[in-house]
Formats: structure tokens, C-alpha cells, sequence
């Protein structure tokens, strides 16, 4: 479902392909959120992968988006 397996070359890579999967923090009606490691740094952070499906609304993502960026931890 996420991470699909890729050659990914690390001089040139997008963004999926710089981190690695380490586990499953939570799931919801439109995305999962998953602790990933950078490949390159070892930093970890948690990164939420939004599922885009035919009734998908942007109009919903950014408003995702934006109560995510008020977040302080």
C-alpha cells in the first residue's frame, strides 16, 4: 500500500525514497500516519500519507495541512 518498494537512487531521489519505513503509528478514515527514519541523517519523525482516492478533496487535505502547522509539540 505505502512505501511500495523502488530502485531509488539517494543523489537524485524523491521524497518517498529518502525515508524508511520503521512502524505504524495510527491510521483514519483518510490517511496513516508511520515513524519513518531518514536514510540519510537517521532522524526520525512521523509523516502522515494521505491516500488519494476518486473522492478525493483538496479542500479537506489543506485544511489538514493547516491545523497541522498550528500544531507545538
Amino acid at each position: 500500500m505505502y512505501f511500495r518498494a523502488s530502485p531509488c537512487k539517494l543523489s537524485n531521489a524523491p521524497f518517498v525514497c529518502l525515508w524508511k519505513r520503521q512502524q505504524q503509528l495510527g491510521a483514519g478514515g483518510f490517511a496513516v500516519t508511520l515513524l519513518v527514519r531518514h536514510r540519510v541523517t537517521g532522524e526520525l519523525v512521523a509523516a502522515k500519507l494521505i491516500e488519494r482516492t476518486e473522492d478525493f478533496d483538496v479542500r479537506y487535505v489543506t485544511r489538514e495541512i493547516l491545523n497541522h502547522r498550528r500544531l507545538r509539540h
